[in-house]
């Protein structure tokens, strides 16, 4: 028995300043959640998130913003501050259509001894409104 998929319709491909200006934004938003995190301001940080965000983990993922605020307190955080101090590098912003995009790249944490480690991520953005808001973070 043959499974049928369902037919979406294809959203017509963005114009490049579409493109351009979709980089900017989701770019200064990145920039906006890694100083809230440098600044020891964690509502900040995750205001970046849609409320029903997902973020994966070894189970699966997991959903909601506070949720993610939760798991990255426990992580990350101690005594009111960040353990760590975040940078991101090596940021590639794909258009998924014009309300949504792909962003990859790469974070890097250095600890107070100097120490740095970091991983990878890809993380999905949505627009809402105007503004851009990450649906979906996958960070390891």
């Amino acid at each position: 028995r043959r499974r049928r998929c369902r037919r979406t319709t294809r959203q017509p491909a963005p114009s490049a300043s579409t493109v351009t200006a979709m980089r900017e934004a989701i770019l200064a938003e990145m920039t906006k959640s890694k100083d809230a995190w440098n600044a020891a301001d964690l509502a900040g940080h995750v205001a970046f998130y849609t409320d029903s965000a997902t973020m994966m983990t070894r189970e699966g993922p997991r959903g909601g913003r506070d949720v993610i605020r939760g798991m990255l307190e426990r992580g990350f955080w101690e005594g009111g501050r960040p353990k760590a101090q975040l940078d991101f590098t090596d940021l590639v912003v794909t258009p998924l259509g014009s309300s949504h995009a792909l962003v990859t790249g790469a974070f890097r944490l250095t600890w107070p001894e100097g120490r740095t480690t970091g991983g990878r991520y890809s993380l999905v953005w949505v627009k809402q409104g105007s503004a851009w808001r990450i649906m979906h973070d996958n960070s390891n």
